[in-house]
């Protein structure tokens, strides 16, 4: 059986086991800190003082410091595990989703509301009427929802 390989944790100098004890633990840490000073050195200098104040603030500076550190720590824990193209896939799977999310935002939430006027249709046939456009518009229809959501920006697209 062969035995699982971690290049990040390798490339340290460390493997899965030191995860499981302090002195591990900090020279990860320390190499966190090292990497991430190289790519966004301001970034690096406000987690020093977050981590060296006397008590962690517990306000919206923390949040967006967090926010800030996340995709920092979402990289390194990839390299360290070797899953960046499971994370480069991953993260375009939800790029692809942002249409979805522009079509709520812009059609449902600010426009169909106020512009509901009494339904002369049944379900059933305003459905498959959808269905037709989307299968028109050349839409995979295994995922309805962002097929709806792509269509219907084409279509406010179309209204300017």
């Amino acid at each position: 059986m062969s035995q699982v390989r971690f290049p990040g944790l390798e490339a340290l100098g460390l493997d899965y086991g030191a995860l499981r004890t302090a002195e591990g633990l900090a020279r990860l840490d320390a190499a966190f800190r090292e990497r991430l000073a190289r790519r966004d050195a301001t970034l690096a200098e406000a987690l020093v003082r977050y981590r060296e104040g006397p008590e962690p603030p517990r306000d919206r500076a923390t949040s967006e410091l967090l926010l800030r550190l996340a995709p920092h720590v979402e990289g390194f824990v990839a390299w360290l595990f070797g899953i960046e193209a499971e994370l480069a896939a991953s993260r375009a799977a939800t790029l692809a989703e942002n249409a979805v999310a522009r079509f709520k935002e812009e059609y449902v939430l600010r426009r169909a509301r106020r512009l509901r006027p009494p339904f002369r249709h049944r379900f059933a046939e305003l459905d498959g009427w959808l269905e037709g456009e989307l299968r028109g518009a050349g839409l995979d229809v295994a995922d309805r929802e962002l097929a709806v959501a792509r269509f219907g920006l084409a279509l406010l697209g179309n209204e300017g």
